[in-house]
């Protein structure tokens, strides 16, 4: 039974979908000028879902990361090159999992999504951003996956 619910656990999930880290997406662009995601100016939250059963599983999870805003960059803080950015490392990463985009967009600049499809798997993958106060910036990330099994 241990050994099931292991299994069990990731049955639905693609690889893209049980590695993906919005801190880890944020810390690749660290570069990115304007932005303290170290110690003292980074925070993040998360936490997911899932139902399976025997024909097909849903997984879900749900990540918020704030970093503070350099005090001498608040005012030329580059928002729309952040998005783009990170909206580019996770197009290469759905590449490198294998995963066809089937369709991508935004409903504004300060976000971005991807359909994806992998296997018998359909996802989708949702990065935002947004400006709290005057010197903290939040991204909040939404990934819905299901699966269906082949039945025999």
């Amino acid at each position: 039974m241990a050994a099931c619910f292991t299994a069990c656990l990731h049955w639905g999930q693609s690889s893209f979908f049980a590695s993906f880290s919005l801190r880890q997406l944020v810390e690749k662009n660290k570069i990115h000028p304007g932005l303290d995601c170290g110690a003292g100016g980074g925070a993040g939250i998360g936490g997911g879902s899932g139902f399976f059963g025997t024909k097909e599983s849903h997984s879900h999870k749900a990540e918020d990361f704030s970093c503070r805003l350099k005090a001498d960059r608040v005012e030329s803080f580059d928002e729309a090159n952040l998005i783009a950015a990170l909206k580019q490392d996770v197009e290469r990463d759905l590449g490198k999992s294998g995963a066809k985009i089937v369709d991508s967009g935004s409903a504004d600049s300060r976000s971005f999504f991807f359909l994806y499809i992998l296997n018998k798997t359909q996802g989708r993958v949702e990065v935002s951003g947004k400006r709290i106060g005057e010197d903290y910036y939040t991204l909040k990330a939404d990934l819905d996956e299901k699966t269906i099994a082949t039945v025999k």
